[in-house]
């Protein structure tokens, strides 16, 4: 059951909302999803949105934004909680916590075929594949993946489905492929060699270490020396490897130490993976709009999230704060993993020792991401700073934006947009432009075209105080135009950048000449340029701009 209010209706009709578990969904004037969250009780829930105070600056903001709400009614708490995740995943609401993570970490990705592949990704998607890692940079799989490949004979041709071939590529020739392709395995004899793969990823290595040994013995037994010689080198492969790795315990649980750390308005999450008692990999995220929260509900929100997009799920997750909603949280990750998971908070012995050390860990990421910021910010004000005085502008060129274009011999004409904000890249607001009208190498029409659909549409609170574009005035004058509508308001100004070997030009054009390394112009120049221009006419603008 799903029903819409506007939400002076709905504070009017609270007491009419069943008293059910649900999802309920916030949308702004345009229509767009702002908040998603679900409820045991959907009335009580809702009701604590409304109230004049108590709430934390995030939520506060959603509710003055929040134009209509919609619910939708479930009969279990544990279906709200698959709902929302689902919704969330849908719409990715700008008021839910989101993750922010430096960098896409490289994972192992085992395919869900009739004979699956093994690859690097960074993209997890739930289509049936499992998924090992992260591994801290891509080098570490490359390696990991050419060491598997000597053990395991999978194959590395990219069809999705074998289509029957009357012989086997150069991998399968040089005994490097066990050649489904050709029928030289069966299906199930394949799946029974990646199997051992996959136990070889989660580190149970002597589960491994037994099947093959059997299979040399079953080959040995059917005279088979050759294929028992293969399989014998596999297996002294994998011992040697199992004495490198081995340390001073040499078994343990499977657990992931999820632990939240802060520092100022930063919020990060740090994941240790515990596999066999040894911590093998570690990945942090930066979480939005999270500042306020109280970190059991924070862990609550993350764990949501994060082993919702396919990620493998342990038998046990220990947390830095009793998460909110973990029972419930932990019935949802055992039915999506096929087995029992369990949400601890840990009060004494390894697992407390590992909760505090990732704690430890998680708050000293947030005040390094956090002063790193701060610095950055700081650099890029003075740039902005810089600029305005190297081109004698009257107000601070906050919002700045570049325009480049590009072809191959003429054909292929592509723009790009580049931005940046108060001296910081700002890649929410970068664009990539095919050029639809014919141009055969015509920079000016290619350029006046790409300033056409930046500007035709162009909002007045997100139009830039400063538009850059690479290349003469031939490309000034082609960008004028379009825009002319902005700029006879003195909303924009134009600048455009040109290399020259003397300081010298022709022309009506006021230049400004700069050496290279004047501040401000590193922010939206590139290494070799030495000419800022801006004609006589545009500089009236600047002039008379506040």
């Amino acid at each position: 059951m799903a029903s819409t209010y506007t939400i002076q209706k709905f504070k009017k009709d609270l007491d009419l909302i069943p008293d059910r578990p649900g999802v309920y969904i916030f949308r702004n004037r345009s229509g767009r999803v702002i908040y998603v969250g679900k409820a045991v009780s959907l009335p009580n829930r809702l009701r604590s949105y409304f109230q004049p105070r108590g709430l934390i600056e995030r939520i506060r903001r959603m509710t003055e934004e929040a134009a209509r709400l919609e619910y939708i009614v479930t009969d279990t708490e544990a279906e709200a909680l698959v709902l929302e995740c689902n919704l969330i995943k849908e719409y990715l609401p700008k008021y839910n916590i989101d993750l922010k993570d430096d960098k896409s970490y490289p994972y192992i990705r085992v395919t869900a075929e009739e004979f699956p592949r093994v690859m690097m990704t960074r993209t997890l998607v739930r289509d049936g594949s499992r998924y090992f890692g992260p591994y801290p940079n891509v080098g570490a799989v490359k390696e990991t993946l050419d060491f598997l490949r000597k053990i395991f004979l999978f194959r590395s041709c990219p069809d999705r489905k074998l289509v029957p071939r009357s012989r086997t590529c150069l991998n399968g020739q040089i005994k490097q492929c066990l050649g489904p392709c050709v029928g030289n395995v069966t299906a199930e004899e394949y799946k029974e060699m990646i199997e051992q793969l996959v136990l070889f990823l989660e580190g149970r290595t002597h589960e491994v270490e037994r099947r093959l040994s059997q299979q040399m013995k079953d080959a040995s037994e059917r005279l088979d020396f050759e294929e028992a010689a293969r399989i014998r080198n596999q297996l002294e492969a994998v011992k040697k490897l199992h004495e490198q790795q081995r340390v001073a315990r040499a078994s343990g649980p499977d657990q992931d130490v999820l632990a939240v750390g802060s520092y100022l308005d930063e919020v990060c999450v740090i994941i240790l993976r515990n596999r066999g008692g040894n911590v093998v990999a570690k990945e942090h995220y930066f979480l939005t709009g999270a500042e306020e929260m109280p970190p059991g509900e924070v862990l609550s929100s993350f764990i949501k999230r994060y082993y919702q997009g396919g990620r493998e799920i342990p038998a046990t997750i220990l947390v830095s704060s009793p998460a909110e909603d973990a029972d419930l949280l932990a019935a949802w990750l055992g039915e999506m993993k096929g087995s029992k998971v369990e949400i601890r908070f840990p009060q004494r012995g390894q697992g407390r020792e590992l909760v505090g050390m990732a704690k430890e860990n998680a708050a000293l990421i947030a005040e390094q991401r956090c002063r790193r910021s701060l610095r950055s910010q700081e650099k890029g004000m003075a740039l902005t700073l810089a600029l305005q005085d190297a081109l004698e502008l009257k107000r601070s060129p906050r919002k700045l934006e570049c325009i480049d274009i590009s072809h191959l011999g003429g054909e292929e004409t592509v723009a790009s947009l580049v931005c940046f904000i108060d001296g910081q890249p700002d890649k929410t607001h970068y664009r990539r432009y095919r050029i639809k009208t014919p141009t055969a190498g015509d920079d000016y029409r290619a350029m006046r075209e790409v300033v056409t659909r930046r500007f035709k549409n162009a909002d007045q609170n997100n139009l830039p105080d400063l538009l850059v574009l690479d290349g003469g005035k031939g490309q000034l004058n082609s960008a004028w135009m379009p825009c002319s509508k902005w700029s006879s308001l003195n909303r924009i100004w134009f600048l455009w950048l040109r290399m020259r070997k003397r300081s010298t030009c022709r022309g009506a054009a006021t230049h400004l000449f700069f050496p290279a390394a004047t501040p401000g112009c590193t922010c939206c120049s590139r290494p070799g340029m030495r000419l800022i221009a801006l004609p006589s006419a545009t500089r009236k603008h600047c002039a008379s701009a506040s």
